[in-house]
């Protein structure tokens, strides 16, 4: 799911009526599950990601340092000698390795905003409780 997505989501489902506090307070645990069910999905998709991309540095280590099977240099062609000490600045300026940090990076900011908007979920009951309190003693309860 696209974070642009979540947010929409978010927005929605952040949103109190203050007109129906019972029924926000009543369909709170079914919200929070849902975006526990995004949570676990992206999760999920996250430590295949991280997997992904440490099997990655250790196959651009492998072919950077020229240790790959001789096979891998016919269909990718590298000259250079690299030191041991720039084989680090090597991989972390490959554009595959790149393009795998990037969406495991931006899964890793989706799993932060969707433990975000659960946080204030979870205190959602809260401000539900107050806000009836607000009205009571503003209605001479």
């Amino acid at each position: 799911m696209l974070l642009n997505e979540l947010k929409a989501k978010a927005e929605v489902d952040l949103k109190v009526d203050r007109s129906q506090l019972d029924v926000d307070s009543l369909m709170l645990p079914t919200i929070v599950g849902r975006w526990l069910n995004y949570y676990n999905d992206e999760k999920l998709t996250y430590f295949k990601l991280e997997s992904d991309r440490k099997t990655m540095y250790r196959d651009l280590w492998m072919y950077y340092s020229g240790k790959s099977d001789p096979q891998v240099y016919k269909t990718k062609p590298f000259a250079l000698k690299v030191l041991r000490q720039d084989l680090v600045m090597f991989i972390e300026a490959d554009p595959d390795y790149n393009t795998i940090l990037n969406k495991t990076l931006l899964c890793k900011q989706k799993l932060d905003y969707i433990e975000q908007v659960i946080k204030t979920l979870n205190q959602r009951s809260f401000m539900v409780k107050n806000a009836i309190d607000y009205i009571k003693f503003t209605n001479g309860a």
